[in-house]
């Protein structure tokens, strides 16, 4: 890629007091080796040194650009702000706490412009402490198939082209936490996805990454908020009924269910097949991943008795899980 044919990257991060990690996320970002960037930090009402901190920093390099609520606003009404004055043709994810690696904006901008089918793209993120990686599946169809089951995408490391949201797509204020699982499953039927099969950052566990403060909100809020986006993602399938909406959540938060609720789960789970499927580019791909979740179902769900149910031998049922899931099907 020659100096001319470097397009803009708009860098986006919100924080709220972004105490001792804030430095080392920001130093991240102007270390990139892909220099032609803007930076768009929105501090989210701090009452902390942060201010302070990005005015300094705003001094040392005129490609970062501040924009201050004067209280908090949340996540989601930052991070629009923040699309909103991007002047970018790539806008970037980035969080308050995280450490992308030096070559991830350079990655990211060369995979985009050998792929102009590609609108939003991730990676895989290596945990803080640890090392341990954090893998996601590569394809649309992979990514597609998965989604209505849980989030596909590391959000600190997801790049989107500038016309994803030129239609006016932007994050839901009424999610505080999972805005970003909602975004995706709004997107999925006309965005085209794609995680890079590698570490692009190094990510915060503990904490609010997005906000830099220690995460204190419930556990079973954020559940919640999960929850509310798998059902509106769910309920927009035509053909999904109420039972077989109910009976994918449940899959999707690996609760118990009775033999009447697989056979929903199964049958809700060829709706969306047979809905995914005409617009696959790689039907082979999206058939395999969900051979893989029917497959799944069955073998968390179902033991020795729900298979003897079926008249079907235990021993063979898994090679046999087609037969399986048919008679699923069929019971009343």
């Amino acid at each position: 890629m020659t100096l001319a044919d470097r397009p803009l990257v708009s860098v986006l991060m919100s924080v709220r007091n972004g105490g001792p990690f804030l430095r080392e996320s920001m130093e991240s970002i102007f270390r990139q080796d892909y220099p032609d960037l803007e930076i768009i930090v929105v501090d989210d009402g701090s009452d902390d040194a942060t201010p302070l901190v990005l005015s300094e920093y705003r001094q040392r390099d005129s490609r970062l650009r501040v924009l201050t609520n004067t209280s908090s606003r949340g996540l989601p009404a930052s991070l629009n702000r923040a699309i909103d004055a991007a002047r970018g043709f790539y806008l970037a994810r980035m969080d308050a706490d995280d450490l992308s690696l030096p070559d991830r904006i350079r990655v990211q901008v060369d995979f985009m412009q050998q792929h102009g089918d590609v609108g939003i793209l991730g990676g895989w993120v290596r945990i803080i402490g640890t090392g341990e990686i954090w893998r996601s599946p590569e394809f649309h169809e992979q990514i597609h198939a998965n989604l209505p089951f849980a989030n596909q995408l590391f959000h600190p490391t997801v790049m989107f082209r500038a016309s994803v949201f030129a239609a006016g797509a932007r994050y839901s204020e009424n999610f505080a936490n999972a805005q970003d699982y909602e975004l995706w499953t709004r997107l999925s039927s006309r965005v085209r996805f794609h995680n890079l099969q590698r570490v692009l950052l190094d990510y915060r566990l503990g904490i609010n990454s997005a906000t830099g403060e220690f995460e204190n909100t419930p556990l079973s809020r954020q559940k919640q908020f999960v929850l509310q986006a798998q059902k509106a993602f769910l309920s927009s399938f035509p053909g999904l009924k109420r039972p077989h909406v109910e009976a994918l959540l449940d899959v999707a938060g690996q609760r118990r269910m009775s033999l009447r609720e697989i056979r929903f789960a199964i049958g809700g789970l060829r709706v969306i097949e047979e809905t995914l499927l005409p617009s696959a580019r790689t039907r082979d791909l999206m058939r395999r991943e969900f051979s893989r979740r029917y497959r799944s179902i069955l073998r968390r769900f179902s033991g020795r008795n729900v298979i003897n149910a079926l008249s079907i031998p235990y021993a063979g049922a898994w090679r046999n899980w087609k037969r399986v899931t048919e008679a699923f099907l069929k019971i009343s």
